[in-house]
């Protein structure tokens, strides 16, 4: 009884210090018309500091479905509101390019100003928003609160190609809890029941003490 107890307590400090992690989706759907330098969607600002970002159906890309389109020269600027731990996100662009050379996707990540980490995918050339884009920075790290997003050449110089961005799944830093209090050891949990038990037995005594006395 007195393990199994100890068990029951252990499982759930277990439980308790698991750390939270809080994700966001952010899917452009419901957004108004919109052109401009930067907009701001559910806590996060994308901008461009050399044009225009912007929302709009562009065929064949999403035949219906709303994206964000970096439509100015510089890469697409993701600026969070809090740290974040992971990104995942689809992209494509607007035209079937051929450098010659491969062309890459690239995620670059910051943490208040300082690159952490970038991330280079393979850009398909096939003018369709097909692929996907994924970092974690991983548990017990400080994570990132911004990143850029370009399509660069084999020489990582910008492409000129436009940047279309959909369906970004943000995941912030976990944060785990306060540790819970020591889980007594068994002969702790021992002496516990023992003494409940010898109160219970003084209580029942004067109980029949005091009925005798009235009797």
């Amino acid at each position: 009884m007195i393990k199994k107890l100890a068990l029951l307590a252990a499982s759930l400090a277990a439980f308790v210090a698991t750390p939270s992690h809080a994700t966001q989706f952010i899917d452009f759907e419901s957004e108004p018309a919109f052109t401009g330098p930067s907009i701001t969607v559910d806590g996060v600002t994308f901008s461009n500091g050399m044009g225009d970002v912007q929302f709009g159906d562009f065929s064949p890309q999403r035949d219906g479905n709303q994206a964000l389109f970096n439509v100015g020269s510089d890469a697409l600027l993701f600026q969070f509101n809090t740290d974040v731990q992971s990104i995942q996100f689809d992209f494509g662009h607007d035209n079937t390019v051929s450098f010659g050379t491969p062309a890459m996707a690239m995620l670059t990540l910051f943490f208040h100003g300082t690159q952490t980490a970038q991330v280079g995918v393979a850009l398909d050339q096939d003018d369709l928003l097909n692929q996907s884009v994924f970092f974690n920075a991983g548990d017990g790290s400080d994570g990132f609160n911004s990143a850029t997003f370009e399509f660069v050449d084999a020489s990582f110089q910008s492409s000129g190609l436009v940047e279309i961005v959909d369906n970004v799944s943000i995941t912030g830093i976990s944060v785990a809890p306060p540790p819970p209090p020591a889980v007594p050891e068994p002969s702790t949990w021992l002496m516990l029941i023992m003494g409940l038990g010898c109160v219970g037995a003084s209580m029942r005594a004067r109980g029949a003490r005091n009925s005798a006395s009235f009797a």
